[in-house]
């Protein structure tokens, strides 16, 4: 469709002449304005597992362990244990916990959030805990749904610290029959715990500019730029 607009019934370029980055980039940037909010969304979170492959600075790694129950269609989870995290506070340790969620949301739905107990005292806590999503086979089998998996340092007096986030894909992985079949050792998987300042990839733009006509869109842009305020405003910690 892209090639016959340029090439305009023989009156423009010819595919010869077709400057191809050029070409890919345009052809790239009409198709995201032509996606659907929910399709853009996803886009986005691939954008970010993409971005946390490659960053180089880290701040810990966080072990969790997947899986896919099809005919309960049932996200489980188990979350294992944390390593190297930085120290955020005075006694040069940190009291950590992690919030999960799965995103994008469903239709209207607000994503559901679960929470481990906090680890005091430890920058390397075990936590081996164990948290189930309904989620359905049609949305788990997609490109860019994701586990959020966001990493605190609890306080008592004061609002907890922000230590970073992690994201793990779902449409890939371990698929059982039933819950007996879930086996953290065999389905556990490692990533990093991120600090990004901004977005990344094409998508993002495109949901800033729709977010006053779509929920899920001012929804994901309102809580990114919250997270990247947090991030910059943080004397603590660098930046990913």
């Amino acid at each position: 469709m892209m090639l016959d607009f340029f090439e305009c019934e023989g009156h423009g370029l010819n595919r010869g002449q077709l400057n191809i980055e050029e070409y890919v980039a345009t052809a790239s940037f009409i198709e995201l304005f032509c996606t659907e909010n929910a399709e853009l969304c996803r886009r986005y979170y691939s954008d970010i597992v993409k971005y946390q492959k490659t960053d180089k600075k880290n701040f810990g790694t966080v072990t969790v362990a997947v899986a896919y129950e099809a005919p309960g269609e049932t996200l489980h989870v188990e979350v294992i244990h944390a390593q190297n995290l930085p120290a955020m506070d005075l006694n040069e340790s940190s009291d950590p916990y992690f919030t999960l969620e799965v995103r994008p949301a469903v239709g209207d739905a607000k994503p559901v959030q679960k929470k481990t107990e906090v680890q005091k005292k430890t920058l390397s806590p075990l936590f081996d805990e164990k948290f189930f999503f309904p989620l359905p086979a049609s949305e788990q089998s997609k490109l860019g749904t994701v586990l959020v998996l966001t990493c605190y340092d609890w306080d008592r007096l004061t609002a907890n610290d922000l230590i970073g986030e992690s994201y793990v894909p779902v449409h890939d992985i371990t698929t059982i029959s039933t819950s007996a079949g879930f086996n953290s050792s065999s389905t556990n998987v490692t990533v990093p715990i991120m600090r990004p300042t901004g977005p990344c990839g094409e998508a993002y733009g495109v949901l800033e500019n729709r977010r006053a006509q779509d929920k899920n869109a001012a929804s994901l842009i309102t809580e990114r730029e919250k997270f990247f305020a947090t991030v910059k405003a943080d004397t603590k910690l660098g930046t990913s």
